[in-house]
């Protein structure tokens, strides 16, 4: 009896999951289907498929919607961001872990305790400070904005891994006269590559998607970022009603994350698991 409720309980979460699963693929395939189209076919028919796919709205939206700066704005920030995030969460979940001191749990529970402010309440406070230090309009103003915070669910994953590391690996490198800086970049970092690699994916995810804080302190449209761009182009088609060029940029914009991250999911699957696992 309990096997035939575990299994209808089974069923029923699957079920639920595939459902998910379609409010999520089916409004990404009708922007694809669109993004296919001619604008006269896409106003007979918002649902058909295209007669001929037109692949060249892709070209055609690149040049005339200048998605090439903000594509390198992009790489720019995201890139630069990324690393010294990756840098700073190393830092932070090494000392949380292996270095013992007075107030080290506190410290952690007060990180943990920012998933639940949303961040939107340091918003006026920060514009202020950025302000004053004259680093808005800027886009090396945003790399430090995003790179010098502490993402605490970063910091959470690489604890889980940090932690289940044995102590004797260090000490030993201790007896050798290294240092807290040389034995976590020769001895912790090589162990804990499966977490870093998911902070990696997850911090690409987060900054590239950003769009709150690149439209609140960037004001130069010569300086948007892809999401900023890309609502910068659907606030013009109120005016235009080029709605197949907007999913041709939709798409355009889109094709990193997912090519991204399925290069590196199997990556992220393991160390999310083996993190959870081990912490």
């Amino acid at each position: 009896m309990n096997k035939k409720k575990a299994g209808a309980g089974n069923w029923l979460w699957r079920i639920g999951l595939f459902v998910w699963a379609l409010t999520v693929l089916i409004p990404v395939l009708w922007i694809v289907n669109v993004s296919l189209k001619t604008n006269r076919e896409f106003y007979q028919s918002v649902w058909a498929l295209p007669e001929i796919p037109q692949f060249t709205n892709y070209i055609e939206s690149w040049i005339s919607m200048d998605l090439s700066q903000a594509f390198l704005n992009t790489v720019i920030y995201v890139g630069c961001s990324m690393v010294i995030r990756l840098i700073f969460t190393m830092m932070v979940s090494y000392s949380l872990t292996r270095v013992k001191f007075r107030g080290r749990k506190t410290l952690m529970w007060l990180i943990m305790l920012s998933l639940f402010l949303p961040g939107v309440n340091a918003l006026v406070p920060t514009y202020v400070l950025m302000n004053k230090l004259h680093l808005l309009n800027s886009i090396t103003g945003l790399t430090i904005l995003s790179s010098v915070g502490i993402n605490a669910f970063s910091v959470m994953v690489l604890n889980g891994f940090l932690s289940s590391i044995p102590y004797e690996m260090e000490e030993s490198a201790y007896m050798d006269g290294a240092g807290y800086f040389r034995t976590m970049i020769q001895i912790i970092m090589p162990m804990a590559k499966p977490g870093l690699v998911t902070v990696f994916v997850f911090s690409f995810l987060n900054l590239y998607n950003n769009f709150l804080w690149p439209f609140v302190m960037l004001g130069d449209p010569k300086k948007y970022t892809i999401a900023v761009k890309l609502y910068e182009i659907n606030q013009l088609m109120m005016y235009k009603s080029n709605w197949v060029g907007l999913c041709s940029c939709i798409v355009i914009g889109m094709l990193p994350s997912v090519i991204f991250y399925i290069l590196l999911q199997k990556q992220v699957k393991r160390g999310v698991t083996v993190g959870a696992l081990k912490g």
